[in-house]
């Protein structure tokens, strides 16, 4: 079973990606944090994640230093942002990671 870690500060889009991730018919568990630091604690205590979908701004975090912070700390794990931006310069950014 695949394990997926939500991470946005707004705890209602949290809940929306958690349903909409296991109504999509993939077998898989979902956990939802709310800021960099918990994901951050949630990554490095466990292994098992394989999928990450990461809020494009978090508070303590601007744009592309979340996504470096947890590339940082496990290089194999997909992140995808999850960003109401579709600036073609934060979409090539975000491809480049």
């Amino acid at each position: 079973m695949r394990r997926i870690l939500i991470v946005d500060d707004h705890p209602i889009f949290a809940e929306a990606f958690a349903i909409m991730a296991t109504r999509a018919g993939v077998d898989c568990m979902v956990d939802a944090v709310n800021t960099l630091a918990e994901a951050e604690q949630r990554i490095l205590s466990s292994r098992a994640y394989s999928f990450v979908f990461l809020d494009f701004l978090l508070p303590e975090a601007n744009g592309f230093s979340a996504l470096i912070h947890l590339k940082k700390l496990r290089p194999d794990i997909p992140v995808a942002i999850i960003s109401a931006r579709e600036d073609a310069h934060t979409v090539s950014m975000a491809h480049a990671f």
